[in-house]
């Protein structure tokens, strides 16, 4: 008596294989970078506050090797960033809508990159809380835009697995974050964690001019025929986008592009 298993191959295995490339790299970069930003602060607190004096040499800096504050400032540089975040959600996906998800995330890291830049330099603790204000809209609109952006080129029946790769970057950089405080919690060192989130603000902002629109998006804003081209690129040549093209309400686009 035999058994035999079966494995479905998802179909146009390279067209697969390309938009979980595209997924992940976009998913990655801008919840990886969210949660970076959101736990930066844990370890390093103290070094950073001066409440934990520090055992590595002063270097030559011009910089401070930490910025005093009181309670009331931690508080604040600690929640500047969910306000941040609060804006840039409220604010992306009005930009997203009208300019498209691809120029909505390119605009975005600029803020991703400035922030940790501002805050890896803080000579005082206002321009370290402006970097972490700064920081946060990056973050809110990274968690409206990314998640849409994702949802629109990703293979309807793997949308879930994609999908997934949300929760695996806040558990990444989360990971990273925590890492790097471990090593780096001392002297001057803790604006390297601050200053990590920029790296992959700039990994993020080149990724995404190999980028393309998406193609639902393209197709309600009157291009539907750039939105068919960008989804065949997507699925593969040898796909069958008709259902995906079909929910994309072409009678009324084709009016658009038509006027």
């Amino acid at each position: 008596m035999s058994c035999t298993t079966t494995v479905r191959i998802p179909p146009c295995k390279c067209s697969y294989l390309y938009c979980c490339l595209r997924c992940f790299t976009r998913q990655d970069h801008g919840n990886f970078e969210t949660d970076i930003d959101q736990s930066e602060l844990n370890a390093p607190q103290d070094v950073i506050t001066c409440a934990k004096p520090s055992t590595a040499p002063h270097d030559q800096s011009s910089l401070p090797q930490c910025l005093e504050m009181d309670t009331l400032q931690i508080g604040v540089v600690n929640s500047i960033l969910t306000i941040g975040g609060l804006i840039g959600a409220l604010v992306s996906g009005t930009v997203a809508a009208q300019y498209g998800r691809r120029p909505a995330l390119l605009y975005n890291a600029t803020f991703l990159i400035l922030g940790p830049i501002l805050e890896a330099a803080a000579p005082a603790v206002w321009i370290l809380a402006l970097g972490r204000f700064i920081s946060g809209i990056g973050v809110g609109t990274s968690t409206v835009v990314t998640p849409l952006f994702i949802s629109e080129i990703a293979i309807p029946k793997y949308k879930g697995f994609f999908g997934s790769f949300t929760q695996t970057s806040i558990n990444m950089g989360i990971f990273l974050a925590q890492v790097l405080g471990y090593f780096l919690s001392k002297g001057p060192l803790w604006r390297v964690i601050l200053g990590a989130g920029g790296i992959v603000g700039v990994l993020h902002f080149v990724f995404l001019f190999f980028m393309d629109e998406s193609p639902k998006w393209l197709a309600e804003n009157g291009r539907a025929a750039q939105g068919k081209k960008v989804l065949r690129k997507l699925r593969g040549h040898k796909a069958d986008i008709a259902k995906e093209v079909a929910g994309w309400n072409l009678e009324d686009a084709d009016e658009r592009e038509g006027r």
